[in-house]
């Protein structure tokens, strides 16, 4: 007994208890029949219950598989995070919505059940939009932020010391590598997200070459004791930061990208009936609001849901879907308000290739935004002609040209 493992004598303590319910059933069919196999299949039941239980509680993946609603149809991204993670690779995640790069952030920082990732995140959103930050937030104040999690553990007090040598040499590139090799060596891995990474443009000290460099240096090698997960809303925001060479991705090229972009007719089918929505004329609704965009997806299956209130005012008033009524609230709400004034105004070249779409005025000039709302699931090009995914999408931007609304915001934030 003391060779076998926890999981072994958690099988053999199983076994026993099904043993034992079944001799119960053999010794009570002399008494009663019926009770005896009732009590037989109770005592097997209970042995195979508490056997996968005891199991899963002694083999725990570092994951939790736990599904967020805010997700919906992600799980292909998410699962490809997390092998990059194991593998130590760093990963680029690209998307318009930054909510749902938030979530997708979020949910892989909170599912964390292993003591060997240290998850650190970093917005640089909020420190770009200070006026002071501009001018002040440099390397020095980045590492600080971000390696702070470390002072926390206390197998990695050691390695703080070290932190904090490296602090006083202002995290110079050699003070971080012996660091970082500290911290490989205790078997620990830093997962560190930087969210909303194009906007380190807006950081003076910040968006120097050097550090991506350094960045680049330190992230780049497989199993080692940094994985990067950045997050942008769009690929042509990397050229604009200040790399060795203006334009050039050599210090970013090491990155995985992950662009969250469309699901195909079938996984939107299949992603439906597993959600319980059968009515044709609801999926029906549902895919021509979405486009297939699992984000979009989302959106409009909490508006159908909001409107159905319960399984049985849907029983009993079968007219309660109202198509018309939930699509302007979907177009005001998603499209209007999410979509073009709080994203895509900050993406112009974007905003006004999604326009030339409608209005039949595609030309070389927008191809690179073209692709980009392709890689990102909001277009298709289907005989040389490009058409947006989401037909309620396309209706509704069709008549603010007709309007002669203002299109597109040219103030790039």
């Amino acid at each position: 007994m003391k060779n076998l493992t926890l999981g072994d004598k958690i099988n053999i303590f199983a076994t026993i208890i099904g043993i034992l319910g079944i001799i119960v059933t053999i010794i009570t069919t002399y008494f009663s029949m019926f009770t005896g196999a009732v009590i037989g299949v109770i005592g097997i039941m209970i042995g195979l219950f508490f056997s996968r239980f005891l199991q899963r509680l002694t083999n725990q993946p570092w994951f939790s598989k736990k599904k967020n609603p805010r997700l919906l149809g992600r799980e292909k991204e998410i699962q490809s995070l997390i092998g990059k993670i194991e593998t130590g690779q760093s990963s680029i995640i690209v998307g318009i919505f930054s909510s749902e790069r938030t979530a997708i952030l979020d949910y892989l920082r909170k599912r964390n059940n292993s003591k060997q990732f240290i998850f650190s995140h970093l917005d640089i959103g909020p420190i770009a939009g200070n006026a002071k930050n501009q001018q002040e937030f440099g390397p020095v104040q980045f590492w600080e932020e971000s390696l702070q999690k470390i002072g926390k553990i206390n197998e990695l007090q050691d390695e703080f010391n070290s932190y904090e040598e490296s602090q006083q040499h202002d995290f110079e590139y050699f003070s971080l590598e012996q660091l970082f090799k500290q911290i490989d060596q205790k078997g620990y891995r830093l997962v560190l997200m930087i969210n909303r990474f194009h906007k380190i443009v807006h950081l003076d000290k910040l968006n120097d070459p050097s550090f991506f460099a350094s960045l680049r240096a330190l992230g780049l090698h497989a199993h080692g004791p940094l994985s990067l997960i950045l997050t942008i809303s769009e690929s042509e925001q990397l050229p604009k930061l200040r790399t060795l060479e203006a334009g050039k991705l050599y210090e970013f090229n090491f990155l995985n990208e992950i662009n969250l972009g469309a699901l195909s007719e079938k996984q939107t089918d299949d992603l439906l009936r597993k959600k319980g929505i059968r009515r044709k004329e609801e999926c029906q609704w549902i895919k021509e609001c979405s486009g297939g965009h699992p984000y979009l997806l989302q959106k409009a299956i909490k508006l159908l849901e909001t409107h159905s209130k319960s399984f049985l005012y849907s029983l009993f008033f079968r007219n309660s879907f109202k198509p018309e009524t939930m699509k302007d609230q979907f177009l005001e709400k998603i499209v209007e308000r999410e979509l073009l004034q709080k994203n895509l105004s900050t993406h112009p070249d974007m905003c006004n290739a999604l326009f030339s779409v409608v209005e039949g005025k595609t030309n070389s000039i927008h191809s690179k935004a073209l692709n980009e709302l392709r890689r990102q699931g909001f277009l298709d090009k289907i005989d040389e002609q490009w058409k947006i995914r989401s037909l309620v999408i396309a209706d509704f931007l069709s008549k603010k040209v007709q309007e002669k609304d203002q299109l597109c915001d040219t103030t790039v934030k």
